[in-house]
């Protein structure tokens, strides 16, 4: 089966409720046609494009295909298809424009070119794959390029002010080498490129930028709007010192507003403290320090020495350990799990249970009369 659509944006699925029927009519108008495949009866078409579970939804734009990240619902569809239908990267025409259009709290993508070139073809891929994540420009006009100081064929990286520090480059270019220069290039340059040396981190770029660890996150009133940025840097700027000393290691540093991460603070028990400043840091565990009334670099520097040297102790969310065990059944908390049932060189019979699970309650005579 070929797909001559190479203009058009159309939607894989296996099967949908009534709300993509819906959103499908609704469509038309604007020429944007929806599909639907039935991938038991289709099968090697469905494994041409990995669909693994029903249903999935995949875009097809100008020959290229992208996951599809929106909403499931009749309206959320029609906006985001529309929404879908315009280029990811806008198109400036002078440098008031391109100025105007930097994101004031993120990286903004910038392509300077003198034509559609093939690199400008990869770079407008390259911003599907970037959509709601990042701003991304683009522009062909020779004034604004000489005003960077860039020549065309140029993808550049530009940091926001709020993050220029003389620790780190502001910006960063994109440069094309013989191997290189498609979307998959681009985007992977553009995401080790966007994460400054102390960025915000949000429920919106995390998963972006934030996902690989080891990441130390210090959580506070963090707010970029005018009358608290003053508030906000001066914190960050904190936090900036001790990361520059670990610069070099695979560690990310990233602060956080404490509001939008209430749930993250619950589960490391700093949800409900009086104090400002939070640090928490992920490597496949979750590790905290105590709270602070004022950020310590001396004191979050021997913490992240403390977690190098491997001697951190992980944080569990834990009732307390019985004091007195009557066996010989013994009660394994979250605290005591690792020195109860990893450590010792013993086989371990461990019933994880629920006290609500009449099932549980059933078997807890039974077990305990084997094991006697």
């Amino acid at each position: 089966m070929k797909f001559k659509w190479s203009k058009r944006i159309f939607i894989l699925n296996s099967q949908m409720q009534p709300e993509y029927e819906a959103a499908a009519r609704s469509l038309l108008e604007y020429g944007i046609p929806l599909a639907k495949v039935d991938g038991t009866s289709e099968k090697a078409l469905a494994d041409s494009f990995q669909i693994t579970g029903y249903p999935q939804m995949r875009v097809f734009r100008k020959g290229r295909v992208f996951e599809y990240k929106g909403p499931r619902e009749h309206r959320g569809i029609v906006d985001h298809m529309k929404e879908l239908a315009r280029p990811a990267s806008k198109l400036v025409n002078s440098l008031g424009e391109l100025k105007s259009g930097m994101d004031r709290t993120e990286a903004t993508v910038v392509g300077f070119f003198s034509s559609r070139s093939a690199l400008y073809e990869e770079y407008m891929a390259a911003s599907e794959e970037l959509r709601g994540i990042l701003t991304c420009l683009h522009t062909f006009e020779k004034d604004v390029a000489s005003h960077y100081k860039v020549i065309p064929d140029s993808i550049i990286v530009y940091q926001p002010e709020i993050y220029h520090s003389e620790y780190e480059k502001s910006s960063h270019e994109f440069l094309q080498l013989k191997a290189s220069g498609n979307a998959k290039d681009i985007v992977n340059f553009v995401k080790e490129k966007s994460v400054p040396l102390v960025g915000q981190r949000t429920k919106r770029n995390e998963a972006f930028k934030y996902s690989t660890k080891p990441l130390i996150v210090v959580y506070y009133d963090v707010n970029f709007d005018h009358q608290y940025v003053k508030d906000t840097q001066f914190v960050r700027k904190k936090v900036l010192e001790v990361a520059k000393v670990f610069q070099n290691s695979n560690a990310k540093f990233a602060i956080s507003n404490e509001d939008e991460y209430l749930e993250e603070l619950r589960s490391l028990d700093l949800a409900d403290v009086s104090e400002d400043i939070k640090v928490a840091a992920f490597d496949g565990q979750k590790f905290r320090m105590e709270p602070m009334d004022e950020f310590d670099p001396q004191e979050v520097k021997e913490f992240i020495d403390l977690l190098s040297s491997g001697k951190g102790k992980p944080y569990y969310k834990s009732q307390p350990v019985p004091k007195v065990q009557e066996g010989p059944v013994l009660t394994v908390v979250a605290n005591s799990f690792a020195e109860e049932v990893l450590q010792p060189k013993k086989d371990v019979l461990i019933e994880f249970y629920a006290p609500w699970c009449g099932h549980c309650k059933a078997l807890e005579p039974e077990y305990k009369k084997g094991l006697a």
